[in-house]
């Protein structure tokens, strides 16, 4: 009889465990994950005529509607000094902490979760 207590406690203990997991990650939005981007100091340089950086922008769209609006993003066709003083070379360039986020190009969701120390969203 001890032992059936025993188990009874441990799947209980486990579903707690599980479901705070669940609802933690619940609560963690789209804004927290662009909000944690921009905490990491994780900054997109682009430009607008640039059809890759178009798709790094639709790609947050398209998951996170209107989430792109919340990354750090740096224009270079308007902000070509800054651009130049950050030594970017090509888009999209992604930057954390002011070092390079790898090669220009696209980034996943996980790429830059990982390098901001973020989760990823549940939405």
């Amino acid at each position: 009889m001890k032992n059936v207590y025993l188990i009874a406690g441990g799947v209980v203990a486990i579903a707690v465990i599980v479901a705070g997991y669940f609802i933690a990650n619940a609560s963690y939005t789209t804004e927290d994950f662009a909000e944690c981007l921009s905490d990491a100091d994780i900054v997109m340089y682009g430009t607008d005529w640039c059809s890759a950086c178009a798709e790094q922008k639709k790609m947050f769209e398209d998951a996170f509607e209107g989430s792109f609006s919340k990354v750090d993003f740096v224009n270079c066709d308007f902000n070509s000094e800054e651009c130049d003083d950050a030594e970017i070379e090509g888009y999209p360039t992604w930057k954390i902490g002011g070092e390079f986020l790898g090669n220009p190009g696209g980034k996943t969701f996980l790429e830059l979760a990982t390098a901001g120390g973020c989760g990823l969203p549940s939405e």
